[in-house]
């Protein structure tokens, strides 16, 4: 699995509940937005999940999708977005926000969170 520095715990969380276990992360570091950096993300080899954060918790910055989904296909890997915050931006005025997301494997989204 492969996440931003500052990846909800719940993703941390549900990955030991799968029997994945909670030390097969590899983080990447972010920017000062909590950006995943698409400059630092790693060599993949191997089976390998990449998730990517559309609205970080708590700045709503979106992960750079379009270079990171390029980079995790050249190795195989799946991509989900955790969207619990930002897919909503698919919205017209805020779609800008959602470029590259479009090729992502899965999405998850959370509507509590824009009540």
């Amino acid at each position: 699995m492969v996440v931003g520095d500052e990846v909800h715990a719940s993703l941390i969380k549900a990955l030991g509940m799968l029997g994945f276990g909670r030390q097969r992360v590899l983080r990447v570091p972010t920017d000062g937005q909590g950006r995943m950096r698409a400059d630092a993300f790693p060599a993949l080899a191997g089976p390998a999940i990449v998730c990517l954060r559309a609205g970080n918790v708590n700045t709503g910055a979106f992960d750079p999708a379009t270079a990171i989904i390029a980079q995790a296909r050249q190795a195989g890997a799946w991509v989900h977005v955790d969207g619990a915050f930002g897919l909503w931006a698919a919205a017209p005025a805020r779609a800008h926000l959602m470029a590259g997301y479009a090729d992502a494997d899965s999405w998850a989204t959370d509507a509590h969170k824009w009540a």
